[in-house]
């Protein structure tokens, strides 16, 4: 008689891969159908509205999401300068803007993994920058969930959610503690039998670098009023109030790790927190639209430091 044979280990972890990327896009396609469900519902409504386009806003807000950017990655080069590891900034701003293409990848890790890969051919070690990005993503959110704050205290139905970010910021502020930060890392470098590491920050410098973060996210968030405004006229006493909730959004998408680029998550939000404000259906089209200029910042940054590293390369001969 023959005896069946058991899944071996790396199917059954394939098999948890599938049904995990199955929920993901079960997730993102319910959100994303929802959201289009009401569009179409409500399509009288927008069809009935006539759009008048700003285009001072549009240019305004494109110009600020570009900025946003090349400051994103003028920070993480400032990270790793504490690390005392020098990286030019063209350099810098290239690599950034090369690994931002591959966080809507299903999967955790892609983004460090590929800035890490183009790093080692700066002679950057892999562990390094992995460090590097997991502090940078740390701060990026502790600096959007301080700027959500304002939203949250505006909003008083959302009383629980105020509770949970004051958590984050509390545990996020004790986390980039140069001591707490090395202990989990080393933690973390065990687990991966990686050899212990010690970082000599100084917790004044990492506040520094958290301040300039929560000035991009106000330059971002501001860019989102621009772009919002665009569309839909919109008080410009509203801007605090676009980027605490820009600033939200991109926060909780990010915090739901399962979800690559907080695809569906972070629209499906701004469309939520507007609709009082820009009607349902005007709140969906700027949700959607968003997307489109956020990753339009994405590519200009891509294709700028990319042309600024040829020119670079050519003045040098």
């Amino acid at each position: 008689m023959k005896h069946k044979r058991l899944p071996s280990k790396k199917t059954a972890k394939k098999s948890k891969k599938r049904i995990f990327l199955l929920v993901k896009i079960t997730l993102i396609g319910l959100i994303l159908f929802f959201m289009l469900q009401k569009l179409y519902s409500s399509w009288d409504k927008v069809s009935s509205y006539r759009f008048r386009f700003n285009l001072f806003s549009l240019i305004t807000s494109l110009i600020l999401v570009i900025i946003g950017f090349a400051m994103f990655s003028r920070v993480w080069a400032k990270i790793l300068l504490k690390m005392r590891i020098k990286l030019g900034y063209l350099k810098a701003y290239n690599i950034w803007s090369k690994s931002q293409m591959f966080k809507y990848v299903p999967g955790l890790v892609w983004i460090a993994l590929s800035r890490a890969y183009i790093c080692e051919k700066e002679g950057i070690k892999k562990r390094n920058t992995v460090i590097s990005v997991i502090l940078e993503n740390m701060l990026m959110v502790l600096s959007a969930s301080i700027l959500s704050i304002y939203f949250i205290l505006i909003n008083l139905k959302v009383t629980r959610t105020g509770i949970i970010y004051l958590i984050i910021i509390i545990a996020g502020l004790s986390a980039i503690h140069p001591k707490v930060f090395n202990l989990l890392i080393n933690i973390a470098l065990r687990i991966f039998k990686l050899k212990k590491i010690s970082l000599k920050l100084n917790y004044l410098d990492v506040l520094g670098l958290l301040s300039n973060y929560v000035f991009i996210w106000i330059i971002m968030g501001s860019g989102f009023y621009f772009f919002s405004n665009s569309i839909y006229p919109i008080s410009f006493k509203l801007l605090p109030y676009f980027v605490s909730v820009f600033s939200f959004a991109w926060a909780t998408g990010f915090i739901i790790v399962f979800i690559p680029g907080g695809l569906g998550v972070r629209e499906g939000l701004i469309s939520i927190l507007i609709r009082d404000i820009v009607s349902v259906p005007i709140a969906i089209v700027i949700a959607f639209s968003a997307r489109i200029w956020w990753m339009f910042g994405e590519a200009s940054s891509f294709v700028i430091s990319s042309s600024l590293r040829k020119i670079g390369r050519k003045s040098r001969l």
